[in-house]
């Protein structure tokens, strides 16, 4: 560990690169198609509680069940520290903890080989495309997010840790505004699909040399590598009064910058506390994270995706134009009133179900639990009903996160490619429909671990 303070962001942005520039290595055998990155983290007599990197390779766009071999980097470990810097026991515990998914926590005693038995949480996904340029997507999602905040992983209390106490970087103050700024960052929050708003103030900052005029001009002139680096660099400051509810990789910034997407997560008073803060009103899209309370406020009034929520919450929607709604359900799906802008509703269930007639509903999506097989896929999928004009889709949950195959009735969709190519082959073949011979990443794939632009 340096001396300096230690920022998780960065340290996480810094490793990603690393596996950029290592996929960049192992892409240069052009048999090998895509090269995938994973951490899994779990509890073992030598490895106390480090996070583990996996590293796959593949012909296919999808994952393959080898690990990366010799052939492929002659020195698999010695370039993966090179590139990566992966320090199991310190660096990324802090950095990739937070993505590792709970059920991958396990004993010593349990694993038939070392490092067998955790589950591995997708990370990264690169892919030679046909006219050999790369394309990365970005797959991790926050399955602890409670330790996505600065200092929330900190191990110093625990005696079996004998490493030295790690000195955290606080969240900075929110961004100062000065002069005629005032005036046009509240008209911004009170009208924000205003966007010639936005951009005046953004032409103010840019004048005195302030980074959020410099995201600004970066995204209008398609620099994504710029404004990124800006957000990693500054992206705390911007959140506002919001910080406290919004982890390190929970942001996706737009047009301004101003928050566009967010993962949030906090207890019921806390967000009830934040539940008036003007700078909820630009926020298009809210994502609870596992664990969270949930608060949906008439702050939120650029609202139109929210979820995973229950039945209770949904007085809570009343006055929000909400087109995309993720909803847990139990049993049977009750009544949904008063939405009658939802194009998409996704559902977490243990089963077929039936489904209201809408108003302007698109696409159903249910979603089972990830002990589901492809014969209950179809059989609900089968049994599902849904009104005239709809598309359905079935797909299993991964740790509780919707990843993984989809059946949409004549196809296999690769939400997101943590199923290795042997299960999506299988599914295939049982459910008698083609396996994509390519895979491209949807729109669900976009948090960046903070190095968020919409």
């Amino acid at each position: 560990m340096s001396d300096e303070p230690f920022d998780a962001r960065r340290t996480r942005a810094q490793m990603l690169r690393g596996f950029l520039r290592l996929a960049d290595v192992i892409l240069a055998d052009r048999a090998v198609r895509s090269v995938h990155l994973g951490c899994s983290q779990y509890y073992c007599d030598e490895a106390g509680d480090a996070v583990h990197s996996s590293i796959t390779a593949s012909a296919s766009w999808l994952p393959s069940d080898e690990e990366v071999s010799d052939a492929h980097t002659r020195t698999p470990y010695e370039l993966r520290w090179q590139h990566m810097a992966w320090d199991e026991n310190g660096a990324a515990v802090y950095a990739f903890a937070p993505l590792c998914n709970e059920e991958g926590w396990t004993d010593r005693e349990e694993m038939d080989d070392y490092g067998e038995g955790g589950t591995v949480s997708p990370v990264a996904s690169v892919h030679r495309l046909d006219d050999g340029s790369l394309r990365a997507a970005w797959l991790g999602a926050l399955h602890r997010p409670w330790l996505d905040f600065h200092g929330a992983n900190d191990r110093d209390d625990d005696a079996e840790h004998e490493s030295e106490p790690v000195d955290f970087v606080e969240d900075p103050l929110p961004a100062h505004l000065e002069g005629r700024e005032v005036a046009l960052h509240a008209q911004a929050l009170a009208e924000p699909a205003n966007l010639g708003i936005r951009d005046v103030l953004a032409d103010v900052w840019l004048l005195r040399d302030d980074p959020r005029g410099h995201f600004a001009a970066a995204c209008r002139a398609g620099d994504r590598k710029r404004a990124a680096d800006l957000v990693l660099a500054h992206g705390r400051s911007w959140l506002g009064l919001l910080g406290p509810v919004i982890p390190l990789g929970g942001a996706l910034f737009g047009h301004g910058p101003f928050v566009d997407k967010a993962v949030v997560y906090g207890d019921e008073k806390t967000l009830a506390r934040l539940a008036f803060q003007p700078e909820w009103a630009t926020i298009r899209a809210i994502e609870f994270a596992p664990e969270s309370a949930v608060v949906i406020a008439p702050a939120m009034t650029a609202l139109r995706a929210v979820g995973p929520i229950d039945h209770v919450h949904l007085p809570m929607l009343a006055g929000h134009a909400i087109e995309e709604l993720e909803l847990r359900c139990e049993g049977e799906l009750g009544p949904l009133p008063g939405l009658p802008h939802l194009r998409t509703l996704v559902l977490r269930a243990p089963g077929a179900l039936a489904i209201p007639a809408l108003p302007g509903l698109e696409r159903v999506e249910v979603w089972l639990p990830g002990s589901a097989d492809p014969t209950t896929v179809r059989e609900v999928f089968r049994r599902t009903t849904v009104p005239a004009g709809c598309t359905l889709a079935v797909g299993i949950l991964h740790g509780h996160q919707r990843t993984g195959l989809v059946y949409t009735g004549d196809r296999i969709v690769v939400h997101r490619p943590d199923a290795r190519y042997a299960q999506a082959a299988a599914w295939a073949a049982a459910l008698e429909v083609p396996l994509p011979a390519t895979w491209e990443p949807d729109g669900a794939d976009w948090l960046t671990f903070g190095l968020g632009v919409a």
